[in-house]
Formats: structure tokens, sequence, C-alpha cells
């Protein structure tokens, strides 16, 4: 299909020759950003939710926060911190704590758990003595601020769920308890962990006990089933993001409040863009080379159609090396537009009734929609696939390298013979893509015609890290690093750019240095 830009009317409805670039009145900040996600009010920046968990078995062993493997612990009678926040100034603290009792057949098992010093759950008051009797459980949350939302004034952003259960296995009744601390991250363009893991749960700096100070787990024989329907060995990290693109057009790129007052920066001209359908200056995504979204303006600078590339299903391999292959050249070649599908949405052409304008039944257009052979049911979007994240062995090593690999490979055996020193530190599933284009037009004027033109939204969605036993550190900013380390760019992933179009590449960019990006050039 012919890409080159549509060349404007010559002649507009009743007799009118020339195009309104008048933006009609009251569409409103709800129409030039994206749709909040779901849960949310406000889509402020990019958005992590991160899991940490600890589980405790009463026999007793436990798996700290930052570990899948267990350790004996409790050795003597008595009553044990199992995790506990002091107060900090006016934000309450947070104590649970552990009985532990020996049994006549001399082992020692957990006998009653504690929250504030407060017993909410006791093996003789409310665990049924049959065995075949129904397992009975007990819960209870806490909302509580994180460190820097508690030096930011911020409400609480911290969940602490504790849950514990009746459990007759190992030779005696005992409690089962798990420790779940949730976080709800609003991610910037800097910001920095508190704390990092096992000194701390990665959002306090003094909570301490058995859950985060105990010896290093020995026990990989006996991991804990929790984290495993977790997916995850220890902290786990998902987030989203949104970047909007309206008028003519002003971006605010995923790091930006998506809201009134976001500190927006406009996009090159057609001028300074020129004839060139794929010119690296229209690309608001592009992810390896695997899917680019671009922009094309009309004669008023605003978004008259999106074109999207995509990497046919015959050649998904062919971005970064496979496992059997890491370490990949970054300075992609050119690549033919054989190799990709390609999808146009003119807002011309879909834009043409008048409910298609308007707030109440105002027309999106959404890529891939669900029927499309691209949707993924997982992501909701376009997958973009999961990745190991690699460093070499040595303590002065350089960069991470990050490799496509399969859901199901066992990453840790993932080294290829001419990289022996390669360690690995974690997955990073990239989540999906998803592209929404609203309808909008300008304000006709007595002699001047009114044109269609998109606001759209481009959604990264799903985008998950996780540590594991074999490494203790997880990113402080997942979206971003991930993207960082996978080479993303466009201008949601760049943010403001200075860019040289006789040399044809970015000189500078907001949210990225110049060796942690990179564009695919499209040959003819």
């Amino acid at each position: 299909r012919a890409l080159a830009r549509k060349q404007p009317r010559t002649r507009g409805k009743n007799g009118k020759t020339q195009p309104s670039c008048r933006y009609k009145a009251a569409d409103g900040d709800r129409d030039k950003f994206c749709e909040p996600l779901q849960s949310r009010a406000v889509m402020p920046r990019a958005g992590c939710f991160c899991q940490e968990v600890c589980h405790l078995w009463g026999d007793p062993h436990l798996s700290p926060f930052y570990h899948t493997c267990s350790s004996h612990v409790m050795d003597k009678p008595g009553m044990y911190t199992v995790w506990e926040l002091p107060q900090r100034g006016a934000s309450p603290g947070m104590a649970i704590t552990a009985e532990v009792f020996k049994h006549r057949n001399k082992n020692r098992y957990v006998r009653a758990l504690m929250v504030d010093g407060v017993t909410v759950m006791d093996i003789d008051v409310d665990c049924a003595k049959k065995k075949d009797a129904a397992v009975t459980y007990k819960r209870g949350d806490r909302s509580i601020q994180s460190d820097a939302a508690l030096a930011a004034g911020d409400p609480a952003d911290v969940r602490v769920e504790w849950i514990s259960y009746c459990d007759r296995s190992h030779g005696a009744m005992h409690l089962n308890i798990t420790i779940q601390v949730d976080q709800n991250q609003n991610i910037g363009r800097n910001d920095a962990v508190v704390a990092q893991v096992p000194d701390s749960t990665e959002v306090f700096a003094d909570d301490f006990g058995l859950c985060v100070d105990p010896e290093a787990p020995a026990n990989c024989d006996r991991p804990s089933e929790v984290k495993h329907r977790l997916a995850a060995d220890a902290r786990e990290c998902t987030c989203n993001a949104q970047c909007s693109a309206f008028g003519d057009p002003n971006v605010a790129d995923f790091f930006a409040e998506q809201s009134a007052g976001a500190d927006t920066f406009r996009t090159p001209s057609e001028e300074q863009l020129g004839s060139d359908p794929f010119n690296f200056g229209r690309s608001f995504y592009m992810f390896l080379d695997r899917v680019a979204v671009y922009q094309h303006l009309n004669q008023c600078g605003h978004i008259e159609s999106i074109s999207i590339l995509v990497r046919k299903d015959s050649n998904k391999g062919m971005g970064p090396n496979t496992c059997s292959s890491i370490g990949w050249d970054p300075e992609y070649p050119a690549v033919s537009l054989q190799d990709y599908d390609i999808f146009k949405f003119d807002a011309n052409d879909a834009c043409n009734q008048n409910e298609d304008f308007q707030a109440e039944t105002r027309k999106s257009l959404t890529w891939p929609s669900k029927a499309d052979k691209y949707f993924d049911d997982i992501t909701g979007g376009f997958d973009l696939g999961f990745y190991g994240r690699y460093n070499e062995s040595s303590p002065d090593a350089g960069a991470f390298t990050a490799a496509a690999v399969s859901r199901r490979t066992n990453l840790d055996s993932c080294k290829p013979p001419q990289r022996p020193r390669l360690k690995f530190l974690s997955y990073i599933d990239m989540g999906g893509i998803r592209v929404t284009m609203k309808c909008h037009r300008t304000r006709p004027t007595r002699t001047k015609y009114s044109t269609a033109f998109f606001n759209v939204c481009i959604e990264r969605l799903g985008v998950s890290e996780a540590t594991t036993r074999f490494n203790l550190e997880l990113s402080d900013n997942t979206f971003r690093d991930a993207e960082r380390q996978l080479l993303s760019s466009g201008h949601c992933a760049l943010g403001r750019t200075s860019m040289d179009f006789s040399l044809g590449r970015v000189v500078a960019a907001q949210n990225r240095a110049l060796d942690e990006f990179n564009f695919f050039t499209v040959a003819p």
C-alpha cells in the first residue's frame, strides 16, 4: 500500500479552498490525553505495581523477601520478630511476631501469630483438632507510607498483607504465614531506590526481622511454592506507561504527567521531516526492529495519519539474537519493507461522520484490534517478547546484555560458548504495545473547511522484571531501565530530542544517553 503523505485537498466543502487550522472549542483535556488505566482515576507518568513475599513454614523454615530458597530458623522456643517496621515520625509502624513452641516429638513449631502485640491466630483456639478438618485461614492488611512517600508528604502507597493458616503436616499442628508487601510506584525520569535488598525491603530503609535479615537461605530443595505461583523468586515489578500526542503535535512522553499542565514538547515539522514516510523524526515509538509507530502531518501540522510497521511472523527472531547467540550488533542494518506488515490509519478516511467528533460519541481506532492476528490476549496489545538480562561475572564488566528467549527457557543455563562469563541476573517481560487514535477536527470558518486529525495514545502494558536466587538486585526503575537496556526509541521513549536532519540522527535526548537507544532505517 502506498504510504506517501496524502496531498492536500484543492477544493473543500461548499467551495472553500483552504483548510482551517483552528482547534475546535471545548474538546477538553480528557480527549487530549490517554484514558486512565483500569483502577486509576488519573494516569500520572509511568507506573509500576511491585510485590515481594516472605514465606514462613511452621516447622519452621523461612524464605525471605529476596530469595525463593529457604533456611531453618527459630531454633529455640520463644517469641521471634518475623518483620517489623519502626515508627517513623508521625507515621505508625507495624510489627509481625511469631511464637514458637517445642512439641512432644521434640521438634519446634509456630504456635501463634501476633500483629502489633495482639494475637490474631493461635493453633489452640483457631485450628481444628481433627486431621481431616477444613484448613482455617486468617488475613489482614495495612496501608503504610513508603520512605519516599513519607518524605514527600504523599499518602500511603504500600499495602502490607499477612495471611496465616493451620497446617498439620511435618508431625504436628502449626501455623504457616506469608507476608506480602505491595507498592504502586509512579516513575519519573531519574527516580532512585531507597534501600537495596537484602539489606531491607525495597521501600523501607529501617525495617528488620527474619524476613529481611536471615542467614543466606541454604535449602533450595525446598523452595517457596507461594513464590513459584507468583512466577518470581523475589521482588517483581509490573509496569504500565502511556504517551499522549495531540494537536500539532505536542507529546507528553512516558515519564510526563498525562493531564493538564503536562511537560510537553513539539515534534519536528513536515518541512524538517521531508518526504520520507519513515524518517526517524516521525517515530513515536520503536522497539528493536520488531515494531515502529510513525506519524504523518497535514498542512496544519496536525497528525493526519499513523503508520505502524510490524515484523512479519516468519521473521520474529531477527531482532536481538536468541539465547544461543547472546550479544547482538546494536547498529541495525537497513531493513526492507518486505519484512514488515504495514498498517496505515488515515483520519480523513476514518473520521467522516459528525458523531465521530463529538465528546460523547467520539470515534477511536485501536491497533492491534482484538480481531487482528497480532493481538495478544495476555498483554492486551502486540507482544514485544521475553528477555533475559545478563552481565559478565567480573565486577568491572560493562553494561547489561538482553537476549530474546522463550518463556520456557532455563535462563541460568542460557550461556553461549563464546560468552562463558555471562551471568544471568533476571528476566524481563517487555509486555505489549497498544496504539489508540481518536478522531478530532478543526473549526471551519466562512472561507476555510474543517480538517480531521488524530490525537494518539501509545500504551506500554505489563512490562515486568523479577529478581531470582541468582541475583538479589532489581532495577530501581523497572520500566525505565528495561526500555533503556533494550534500546527502544521514538519521541515517547526519548522525550525532548535535538536532531541533526542532515546527518540523519539524534544528537541529544532528554531521557537517554546516546548509546542507550537506536533507530532502524527502512530501505525502499
